[in-house]
């Protein structure tokens, strides 16, 4: 297996793969108005020829409500004999007069300008997508907030350090009360934005397949000093295909049933006497039992927080990019020739369950009684092979690749190294990008290539 990481900025890094050279994306893109990832501005639109102009200012001062960054590296918790932090603000209009603008992507001074550059990255996703592949795309919400900077242009950018003015290892740069301007009908103080759905309507009015929304609940979700709403515990991923037909792995991502009637979601009735006829009372008298079935993956992810001990302050949960994975891309490999992937070949078998071969509710097929005698059971798939979606007929076969055009500390490229894929990781900031790369070979040893663009 490989893995690539490329450090850039996204579209540019983006322009140079091959058109449909991918199989899966799997990613998490900055958020709206949460936070700078402390890497230099970059230009977004306008004339590439023209030699920008860009109007800014900067200021200092120390901070005095004694809050300093905690260790996960957001900022705004209170510790007793906290001392004040200096913070370094950079306020920038960040406009050109050819309309280019530049700063943090997540950072714009509007939401639908956000959502702009957005649509632009992942038209690039597209392009090097194969038809067959899917993607897969994890979002956060945010808050309107008009308090802090009402006068437009950059949100301020707060830079933690320590007493020798280096970062700190953990106090990532973060922008709290960033300013947004209700470029967006509607928004108002407070509001909840709802950019998860506002994205996921962007990339379908783009030409994406929205094709479904999966709810990452948080076992452990970040605090919030809030006293009237309930604390966020929940981010999207939605997953959006290329074309109608696509890949897709189903048996790859099923889940241990809790049942074993045929919807798998635990439902147990209780013991109950239907009716006595002349041959003795009738009715269920057992309950479902799931030992050993499976079900299909549901979109209600319960998922807990994994330690990191990098500096990285938004590490993916492994079991996102995992099921993402295996679901998007063939575990038996693809054509060398063409990257069409392997699919299973299944069969399904009727397993009858604990309830009895009676009681199945159907009126009229049993004259005697009123009540069918057809065995009640599930059934379940199972692969018994595999074969190619193509015509080429070149063997050996090689691993899908999976790309993340927002790599960050390498979770994606890690868990595809497991599951044996090939894997991209494109990342701006280079101490990111080198993080990934020290975490990958850690990880893969010997029996991965590892290389860094």
């Amino acid at each position: 297996m490989a893995v690539r990481i490329i450090q850039g900025h996204v579209l540019d890094r983006l322009r140079e793969l091959p058109d449909e050279s991918v199989h899966c994306v799997v990613t998490s893109p900055p958020y709206y108005g949460l936070r700078s990832y402390g890497t230099e501005p970059q230009v977004w639109g306008g004339d590439p020829t023209c030699e920008h102009v860009w109007h800014e200012s900067e200021r200092s001062f120390e901070q005095g409500n004694k809050r300093k960054p905690s260790d996960d590296g957001i900022a705004g918790r209170n510790r007793a004999g906290d001392k004040a932090v200096p913070v370094r603000i950079i306020a920038s209009e960040g406009f050109c007069h050819c309309g280019a603008w530049r700063g943090d992507l997540g950072l714009e001074p509007t939401p639908s300008l956000y959502l702009k550059h957005m649509v632009e990255v992942f038209r690039e996703v597209r392009r090097v997508l194969r038809k067959d592949g899917t993607c897969w795309v994890n979002m956060g919400d945010s808050y309107h907030n008009l308090r802090t900077h009402k006068e437009g242009g950059q949100p301020p950018q707060s830079f933690y350090k320590d007493k020798q003015g280096q970062p700190k290892r953990h106090g990532q740069p973060e922008v709290r009360g960033a300013n947004r301007m209700a470029s967006i009908a509607g928004l108002k103080e407070k509001d909840l934005m709802g950019m998860p759905w506002r994205l996921a309507f962007a990339l379908q009015d783009d030409g994406w397949w929205l094709r479904s929304e999966i709810t990452w609940c948080k076992r452990a979700p970040m605090p919030e000093s809030v006293t009237d709403r309930p604390t966020s515990a929940t981010e999207k991923i939605f997953v959006l295909a290329k074309s109608q037909k696509y890949f897709w792995d189903a048996i790859a991502v099923q889940e241990d049933a809790e049942s074993d009637h045929p919807s798998g979601n635990g439902y147990k009735r209780e013991s109950r006497l239907t009716y006595t006829d002349k041959n003795g009372p009738r009715g269920n008298d057992q309950q479902w039992d799931g030992v050993g079935f499976k079900r299909n993956m549901r979109n209600f992810w319960l998922l807990g927080p994994e330690p990191f001990p990098e500096a990285h302050f938004a590490t993916f949960v492994t079991e996102i990019p995992r099921r993402a994975i295996l679901a998007g891309t063939s575990a038996k490999g693809v054509c060398p020739a063409c990257g069409a992937p392997w699919v299973r070949q299944t069969k399904s078998s009727f397993h009858q369950t604990q309830c009895g071969t009676k009681g199945s509710h159907q009126k009229g097929l049993d004259q005697s009684n009123g009540w069918s005698e057809t065995p009640r059971g599930i059934n379940q798939t199972e692969t018994i092979g595999w074969r190619a979606s193509c015509g080429c007929d070149v063997f050996p076969l090689v691993p899908g690749t999976v790309l993340d055009p927002f790599g960050g500390s390498g979770t994606t490229g890690l868990v595809a190294d497991r599951l044996g894929r090939n894997a991209i990781l494109i990342e701006l900031n280079p101490e990111y990008a080198a993080m990934a790369e020290r975490r990958l070979r850690e990880d893969a040893g010997m029996f991965s290539d590892i290389a860094a663009d």
